[in-house]
């Protein structure tokens, strides 16, 4: 069997986070998206969306000629990020659910198969508060035997991989690997829960399916061996260190790229847990925009203080429309209440609601577990106008923030 059809045969099927709010699409993300630009360090533009910037425009060398730098970007204007994607998405559906496919020979003589995966934003503000940055290259790997049958899987995960023999990794019913995106970060995991990770927490419960991914395999092209970054996020220092991660360089950039049998030094075992439960959430219409319900009094989420609210929106009746997801501040609201949350719902449509929060355990900011909080159309709630609180600060869509 061709390379080609090894990829094709085995690329993997995500498995996503119920309250994902971005997917693995194609790289032309990044170059098409209204107001990036290709830059110098020194802030000089080389090219911009829809003035000359294309993924042809990326390689060792520029059309004017000069060489391309490790410290050139692909930065994108402005920080809310979900709202930018989402209109994006939205709007171009050519660039929807890809995988980058790459065969490689270790040493050895094994063949391996890698699919990298793209991303417009590490959102792990979805899960905590920290590891943020522009562009998001994730991969997992594939060995094959001699006979061309694949043996084991590397999944990478942040810092780390992990690794599982082939009859142990979940497979579709035609045989592909499913992989489990972690919630904003996107680490690749094998099966849902949650995970402790360096400092932090990822989760993802594989509720939200994803369309069969379409495969390029970009050998040959100038595009892949671009030696900048993809994001212009530089790494937050002092009392913010950690906050922001630097924009990652691209697939082939990486050590892994010619070999692959090296993530082999970073594989752990992973130990998977159930995530802690969110407080009694729930949600209502009133006045044309969605109000949440709480009851955080006892022990929410397992222990600590609840200090962001997380909440998804999707709608059966918006075809091509992605899911919304906004983060919200809860740390100085009461116990328990009823808020408006400002987001405009239409009477018409049908509404699943995923709600969790982010709790506070000592320094740790952890997640939880998601509700799904169906609304239909046009039923408004009785909540009288004397219990309406002050609207939480909306991060992202409402306010621009991340």
């Amino acid at each position: 069997m061709s390379h080609e059809d090894l990829l094709e045969r085995y690329k993997p099927h995500p498995k996503y986070d119920s309250q994902e709010a971005f997917f693995a699409d194609s790289a032309e993300e990044m170059t098409d998206n209204p107001g990036n630009e290709l830059r110098r360090a020194n802030g000089e533009v080389i090219a911009a969306a829809g003035a000359g910037l294309s993924l042809d425009t990326l390689g060792a060398k520029y059309t004017d000629g000069s060489a391309a730098k490790a410290t050139d970007v692909l930065g994108v204007m402005g920080k809310d990020y979900r709202t930018q994607y989402s209109k994006l998405r939205e709007a171009r559906a050519d660039l929807r659910n890809f995988v980058y496919g790459h065969a490689q020979t270790d040493p050895d003589g094994k063949l391996w198969l890698q699919y990298w995966f793209w991303y417009f934003y590490n959102d792990y503000q979805l899960a905590g508060g920290f590891g943020l940055h522009e562009g998001d290259w994730e991969m997992l790997e594939i060995r094959l035997d001699a006979k061309e049958q694949p043996e084991l899987a590397l999944y990478a995960q942040h810092a780390y991989a992990e690794s599982h023999s082939w009859d142990e990794v979940e497979k579709t019913a035609d045989g592909q690997p499913v992989t489990y995106p972690g919630r904003g970060s996107h680490a690749s995991y094998f099966a849902p829960g949650a995970y402790e990770t360096e400092g932090w927490f990822d989760i993802v419960d594989g509720k939200r399916e994803a369309p069969e991914l379409k495969l390029v395999i970009p050998e040959g092209t100038a595009w892949i061996e671009w030696p900048g970054a993809w994001g212009d996020t530089r790494p937050s220092s002092g009392l913010l260190a950690g906050l922001e991660e630097p924009s990652p360089s691209g697939p082939a950039q990486h050590p892994y790229w010619l070999h692959p049998e090296r993530l082999f030094r970073k594989a752990i075992e992973r130990k998977v847990k159930k995530p802690a439960q969110p407080p009694e959430l729930d949600v209502a219409r009133k006045g044309g925009e969605l109000w949440v319900r709480f009851d955080r009094s006892g022990q929410p989420a397992g222990g600590g203080t609840p200090i962001k609210l997380i909440a998804t929106l999707n709608s059966r009746d918006e075809t091509g429309v992605p899911p919304k997801t906004f983060t919200f501040d809860i740390a100085h609201q009461g116990e328990s209440g009823q808020f408006d949350t400002g987001l405009k719902l239409d009477q018409h449509k049908h509404y699943e609601v995923d709600l969790s929060v982010i709790v506070l355990q000592g320094k740790t900011e952890v997640p939880s577990a998601s509700r799904c909080c169906p609304l239909e159309p046009g039923v408004e709630s009785k909540i009288p106008d004397w219990v309406k609180h002050p609207i939480w600060d909306v991060e992202q869509f409402v306010a621009g923030k991340r």
